[in-house]
């Protein structure tokens, strides 16, 4: 092999070494990016962790953190004293969609 071969393999491979690790970079940063910012910060102007307590429970609701504008559904059954979880049931301490 002559000199010109040998620098261009050389070459050839710090650009595959280059490559992967920006790969691997790339893929970290996504990786940590989803771990640290929750589903439902996409979906709100100012994300933040919305806890009500309703009076007639007693009993702290993240519900709203999620389910952002339905703050007054109706007149007769305000959030405030009801809440969500006595008349639509579900996990009222859960950030997880799943939940």
């Amino acid at each position: 092999m002559s000199f010109r071969e040998l620098a261009s393999l050389a070459l050839r491979s710090r650009a595959h070494v280059l490559v992967g690790t920006l790969a691997l970079l790339a893929a970290l940063f996504a990786a940590i990016h989803r771990q640290t910012t929750p589903p439902w910060s996409r979906y709100q102007d100012d994300p933040q962790v919305r806890l009500i307590t309703p009076t007639l429970t007693g009993e702290p609701e993240l519900c709203l953190t999620c389910h952002e504008g339905i703050e007054q559904i109706s007149d007769s059954h305000p959030t405030d004293v009801f809440g969500c979880v006595i008349c639509h049931g579900g996990d009222r301490l859960s950030l997880d969609e799943e939940a």
